[in-house]
């Protein structure tokens, strides 16, 4: 296989880049063109751009080369094994050096390139109609978002619109109705949601054909049309509410704890109050010679007085905290904190109120 005939300058190549995600491994197609003729078993190509920047390829990365090549039964595709041995910049243009490194291998089809696109479809599972939100489409599948969880091995059916531009050129000769198939489900914590890998099933050629060039539209809008796509799409995903506060909140404990040290605080020195309080004496205490006090107690007083002051500055501190935990929207004071600190300042003014009234010696 001669390759010099084959990687020559302008010629349309696709490079295949393996990543992880999700803690699985996974493969990047991206676009690119041949700048320059094989020499010494290298070529140079211009550095592929993914979602509106310059995909990150270092020196000593790993690749693939993948081209179609016109055999006698027709297009056959064959991988090359390439590393990646320069970078330069020339005339405001980013190019790769790539060195082949083992003999070109026969694939028996493309691999599925994945678009990052985001696209809502309203779906029904289990009785109940659901939003799911993509964040990569592919051929055979896609990446996507969903508010509940699913099983590996849940069906369920979308209908996917082909037109790159919908509100423009509508055909319903483009809508496809896809059944998708669950390979995994997990939770996205600081989205509070569940990440799907996704699957098409029973998608015959003229389909495949349909959603590959929706596939292939949409890449080159954002590489041409719309180079901030890709700052665009992560806004869209950032603007989710995000929960950090992943662990038990000690401060948040704190605050409850103090809300109802308050309460009690509150109830004992309402109790203090209606032990100093002076009681009329009735004709069955003269007769049993029950004695009740005929005057307020000031050690009663003094007590409630020391446990409302008390109870004002276990508020202030805990009102304080509560204040250090109103940053978020769903944030709010405690209530025991609130209800404590009202009937403490109320019944600071009785104390007030009774000891001066009454002229109330205290301690």
């Amino acid at each position: 296989m001669d390759l010099k005939k084959i990687l020559m300058p302008s010629r349309s190549i696709e490079i295949s880049v393996q990543t992880s995600q999700n803690d699985s491994p996974e493969n990047v197609i991206l676009r690119s063109m041949v700048e320059s003729d094989l020499t010494s078993n290298a070529f140079r190509v211009i550095a592929p751009v993914y979602h509106g920047s310059i995909y990150p390829l270092h020196i000593n990365d790993s690749l693939d080369v993948i081209v179609s090549v016109d055999e006698g039964n027709g297009k056959v595709i064959y991988s090359i094994p390439c590393k990646v041995i320069h970078r330069l910049l020339k005339e405001q243009l980013s190019l790769l050096t790539l060195e082949i490194m083992d003999e070109p291998k026969k694939v028996q089809r493309r691999q599925a390139f994945r678009v990052s696109i985001y696209n809502t479809y309203e779906y029904e599972f289990k009785g109940n109609m659901y939003t799911l939100v993509t964040k990569d489409i592919s051929s055979t599948g896609m990446l996507a978002i969903s508010t509940h969880a699913f099983k590996a091995g849940d069906t369920f059916s979308i209908t996917f619109d082909a037109n790159p531009h919908p509100n423009d050129n509508h055909s319903d000769d483009k809508l496809i109705h896809i059944s998708c198939y669950v390979l995994s489900s997990e939770p996205e914590s600081e989205i509070r949601r569940y990440i799907n890998r996704i699957k098409f099933q029973g998608l015959n050629a003229t389909e495949s054909k349909k959603l590959l060039q929706y596939l292939y539209a949409k890449q080159t809008e954002m590489l041409h049309l719309n180079p901030d796509y890709e700052k665009h799409f992560k806004r869209l995903y950032d603007d989710l509410p995000v929960e950090r506060r992943k662990k038990t909140d000690a401060l948040q404990i704190r605050i409850q704890v103090m809300g109802l040290i308050n309460v009690l605080l509150v109830l004992l020195s309402l109790i203090f109050l209606l032990y100093a309080q002076p009681t009329p004496l009735y004709g069955l205490d003269v007769f049993f010679g029950y004695q009740r006090p005929l005057s307020w107690n000031g050690y009663y007083m003094s007590a409630g007085l020391i446990t409302v002051i008390t109870s004002l500055l276990v508020s202030a501190i805990g009102i304080y905290l509560n204040s250090l935990r109103m940053k978020r929207k769903g944030d709010h004071y405690n209530r025991g904190i609130l209800f404590s600190t009202f009937a403490s300042i109320c019944l600071l003014g009785c104390y007030i109120y009774f000891i001066m009234f009454n002229q109330v010696a205290l301690f």
